[in-house]
């Protein structure tokens, strides 16, 4: 199978969740406040090859690009993505490594992970508070 015929797979399956989750009137709330976002098909899904990998020091497997104009603090150090400024840009998984493509099953496990990011309204936490593990693909 080709890298085309897997991304096309992948935004097949996103229709399906968008139409199941629309039909079952499915709502992702959040926790912190009284928003949810919903799954949509208003960004494309890529392949994330060298050229996107931003992060040199960790095995990333995907990436999801979240755009948030405007933060709101809910506690000191920190801030949620205010809903209604938030864009998605693009959703990227990778397919291959070295050259071979990944079994299906991390594709798609991969895959589920990033459209997760897509219904959950962003985090910023200031770096002091977080722990050495979460910054450790940061430094």
């Amino acid at each position: 199978m080709s890298s085309n015929k897997l991304l096309e797979k992948l935004h097949e399956i996103r229709d399906l969740l968008i139409n199941y989750i629309d039909k079952n009137n499915i709502i992702f709330k959040s926790p912190h406040i009284n928003f949810s976002l919903q799954l949509n098909n208003k960004f494309n899904i890529i392949e994330l090859n060298d050229e996107l990998d931003i992060y040199d020091s960790c095995s990333i497997h995907g990436v999801t690009y979240v755009d948030v104009k405007n933060w709101i603090s809910i506690k000191p150090g920190i801030k949620l993505g205010d809903p209604n400024t938030i864009d998605i840009k693009f959703l990227a998984v990778k397919l291959k490594n070295n050259g071979s493509f990944l079994p299906i099953e991390a594709i798609i496990h991969t895959f589920i992970h990033e459209l997760s990011h897509t219904i959950t309204i962003p985090e910023s936490h200031i770096s002091k508070t977080m722990d050495k593990h979460t910054t450790h693909c940061f430094e």
